[in-house]
């Protein structure tokens, strides 16, 4: 997904951060920086008055991979090498559906680490709580962080006041989907971190028995790898109890939802079956052409070579047929001797095709089996039969062998071997009724090695199911519009994100595994609501809801989004004597960057409109002006009249005497503030404020 560019000048970065007086705007459509696809992603630190002097002590990730998902507690140091007082701003890049569920602060009180949990608040209410926090005042420094919504994939944190010199500890919490691809869960995480400070990740493992890899290779649960080039982590489950599926539904409102459901085929679908006996069929009519005849020869021993092991017991019969059957095996014999048989048979080609009585044949000898044995039955043939066999009159015939039926139409094939379902094909009625399929297949007439290993792989499929087939949805019982592929092989899986008009109550997924029907169901887990509730805001489907379905989605799923941050503050802030003076840095409203607040980068120019505290900004503004006069260790009340954002009246009551000189200075700094003009817009107010300036 787009990111912004490491490709900056850093001394382009704005002198207050956008976030700070415009959140939660995506600073990268404010300042028009793009990104190309594909391009690498990473962060972004700088501090507000330290030019370049803001850096990063470290970069820790704890990951922990579970079943579907994984959960990221990413722990930052950032050092402060300006004279004063500084705030750091991090623009920082997300995994792929990753999405921010916490936010911490560190602190340090007489020698002891203090940690400090964020509240998610509403955006602007967070932003602004934040802005007021970090104002000029009259207090001791101590330590809030926002962690705000930069657009998909994008987000902003905060820190403020890191002292000259010293380090700042944040921690933010981030919660991912995992992908099932070729039976494991795998995350694909691009770069991390900032260029020169890429993330240190401790890769852990849910459950113990779960095997972890990195990039291909065996990685033990606790191990660390740097993130500063791209890396694949996976997960092998242990064991696996068949196709998986899940559901999860979490209402946006009153009449509309959203719906994460998945499916999943494990890294075996099924196993061969133990004392097979299987009957293998060759047509040998004169519409086949010889290499069309050693096609189905190679075809017929790829499948056999399925059954090679001895520890399988299977038994083999091959027959060939044109208007009668002949048999190449002297009956049910060991898959080594029917392999030796093919291999040197002389497939000579005569008159007829009669496929009905190579079934009937193939019925005579697997009554004689054991009934408890897995019988198969495969036939090879082009079909052009006498018009008098119909599927029909075989029915009850393959129904007596008790076998799994295949058909497959063969051909040679030059570019490779191949094997596709033909479930139109007119004897598919057939072979489904015995849980087999009509296929259609190619093999090479006389293959080289690599078309040997080719031809393994695609014909172990008339061993063994090793797909579903013919896969469609229905939500609540109507057809869905999925983007769900036909057929899923083994270890694919596929997952789908959706907005729904109604509360999802089942999700069906129908198909076939070889000729028998499969119907998975699924029913909302109710375990996954809340996650699924923050994970939207990692997924384009957000863009589908509206601010007010977002809150309700963001709140329950504790989220950074769009409408909701994190703000995190340690007891006892309030404006200090390291803030910002907002008089000489411009306040929202006042500067022109506006806004529209949706989070999605509009920068229309829609003004502030009187959402700023104003008893909190004359307080500090007024603290300041005392402090800054010589004023600590005075309290004092101040009445202030105002018509709109001009000072019409000032009164200054001292609790105790003061020296006149600094009475001078307040009042001439006090007649010197800037009221902001969309905040203050009364016709005329008189405010009252009390003033108490630690000494």
């Amino acid at each position: 997904m787009p990111v912004l560019s490491l490709e900056r000048d850093p001394s382009t970065a704005p002198r207050r951060p956008l976030a700070r007086w415009c959140a939660p705007l995506a600073l990268g459509a404010l300042l028009g920086l793009t990104l190309a696809p594909g391009e690498a992603r990473a962060d972004w630190l700088y501090g507000t008055r330290g030019e370049g002097a803001m850096t990063e002590r470290s970069h820790v990730v704890e990951l922990s991979f579970e079943r579907g998902y994984a959960t990221m507690t990413v722990t930052r140091a950032f050092h402060n090498g300006h004279d004063d007082f500084d705030e750091a701003t991090l623009e920082l890049a997300l995994p792929e559906g990753a999405v921010a569920t916490g936010l911490r602060t560190q602190s340090k009180l007489e020698g002891r680490t203090q940690w400090h949990a964020g509240q998610l608040l509403d955006a602007d209410l967070a932003a602004q709580r934040y802005t007021e926090l970090t104002g000029l005042g009259i207090h001791q420094p101590r330590d809030p962080a926002l962690l705000a919504w930069d657009g998909l994939g994008r987000l902003f944190l905060q820190v403020f006041p890191i002292a000259p010199g010293s380090d700042k500890v944040v921690e933010y919490s981030l919660d991912m989907p995992a992908s099932w691809v070729e039976g494991r869960w795998v995350l694909e995480l691009e770069t991390l971190g900032l260029d020169d400070v890429p993330a240190e990740v401790h890769v852990r493992s849910a459950n113990r028995k779960d095997r972890l890899f990195v990039d291909g290779r065996s990685l033990r649960s606790g191990g660390a790898i740097t993130l500063d080039v791209p890396r694949t982590i996976s997960l092998a489950p242990r064991s696996s109890a068949g196709v998986f599926t899940e559901l999860a539904v979490a209402p946006a409102g009153a009449d509309r939802s959203i719906a994460h459901w998945r499916v999943g085929v494990p890294a075996q679908l099924s196993e061969l079956p133990e004392r097979a006996r299987i009957v293998v069929g060759l047509d040998l009519s004169r519409s086949m052409d010889l290499p069309q005849i050693e096609a189905e020869r190679q075809a017929a021993l790829t499948t056999l070579s399925h059954f090679e092991d001895p520890k399988l017991g299977a038994k083999v019969a091959v027959l060939g047929f044109d208007h009668e059957v002949h048999a190449l095996t002297p009956g049910l014999v060991s898959v080594a001797e029917a392999i030796e048989a093919l291999e040197r048979a002389d497939l000579e080609r005569g008159n007829g095709s009669d496929l009905g009585l190579a079934l009937e044949a193939a019925t005579t000898l697997l009554s004689a089996a054991d009934r408890r044995a897995a019988k198969r039955v495969v036939m090879f043939s082009d079909f052009e039969l006498r018009s008098r066999i119909q599927p029909a009159d075989y029915e009850a015939v393959t129904a007596a062998s008790g076998a799994i039926v295949h058909l497959a139409t063969i051909e040679p094939a030059s570019a490779g071997p191949y094997l596709d379902r033909d479930d139109a094909h007119p004897w598919t009625g057939l072979a489904r009724a015995t849980g087999g399929v009509v296929w259609f297949a190619g093999a090479g007439a006389s293959p080289d090695d690599d078309d040997r290993e080719a031809a393994r792989r695609i014909f172990e499929e008339l061993a063994r199911p090793v797909r579903l087939d013919g896969l469609r949805v229905e939500l609540d019982g109507v057809d869905y519009d999925s983007q769900l592929p036909e057929s899923l092989f083994e270890g694919e899986g596929h997952a789908e994100l959706s907005v729904s008009q109604q509360l999802v109550s089942k999700v069906r997924v129908g198909g076939w595994r070889w000729g028998a029907p499969v119907e998975l169901v699924m029913h909302p887990d109710p375990a996954l609501e809340q996650r699924w509730s923050a994970l939207v805001f990692g997924n384009e489907a957000l863009f589908e809801l509206d601010d007010d379905e977002m809150r309700a989605l963001a709140t329950r799923g504790g989220a950074v989004s769009p409408v909701t941050s994190y703000l995190a503050i340690e007891p006892g802030v309030r404006p200090s004597t390291a803030g910002f003076a907002f008089d000489n840095v411009g306040l929202i409203g006042k500067g022109g960057c506006g806004g529209s607040g949706s989070g999605y980068g509009s920068a229309g120019g829609v003004p502030f409109g009187g959402r700023l505290d104003r008893q909190v900004w004359l307080e500090a503004q007024l603290g300041a002006v005392w402090l800054r006069c010589g004023g600590a260790g005075t309290r004092a009340q101040v009445q202030l009249e105002a018509t709109f954002e001009e000072i019409v009246d000032l009164q200054f009551s001292p609790a105790q005497p003061v020296n006149a000189a600094v009475l001078d200075c307040v009042a001439e700094r006090s007649w010197d503030l800037g009221l902001p003009a969309d905040d203050f817009i009364e016709a005329r107010k008189t405010w009252v404020v009390e003033v108490d300036v630690d000494a």
